[in-house]
């Protein structure tokens, strides 16, 4: 997998907390945690650049853009469409509002 910070290194696993694993860019040493997607369910999903002063995580498998949920935290938010923020997951609230910019 390609770092998400920096574009230009190779992320490797470097720990484990509890059942996560923690991944490190061997160019920049910025670390992500890898989750497993719920769309194509593969452990695939990684923290990306923020986009619009937000946390953003794409599956590198889907492509498909990600954005921690702003009103539970629980949540997850797609963006299928560009621009536009489906509902989140868990608490059913946002949407379109929420654009990610």
């Amino acid at each position: 997998m390609r770092c998400g910070h920096c574009q230009r290194g190779v992320m490797r696993l470097v720990r484990f907390e509890g059942s996560r694993e923690i991944w490190q860019c061997r160019q920049c040493g910025e670390e992500s945690r890898v989750l497993d997607c719920p769309l194509c369910e593969q452990r695939a999903v990684r923290r990306c650049s923020p986009r619009g002063g937000r946390e953003r995580w794409a599956c590198s498998r889907c492509q498909v853009n990600q954005y921690p949920c702003r009103h539970c935290g629980r949540g997850w938010q797609r963006e299928f469409r560009e621009g536009r923020l489906d509902p989140c997951d868990h608490c059913g609230a946002g949407g379109v509002a929420d654009r990610p910019g």
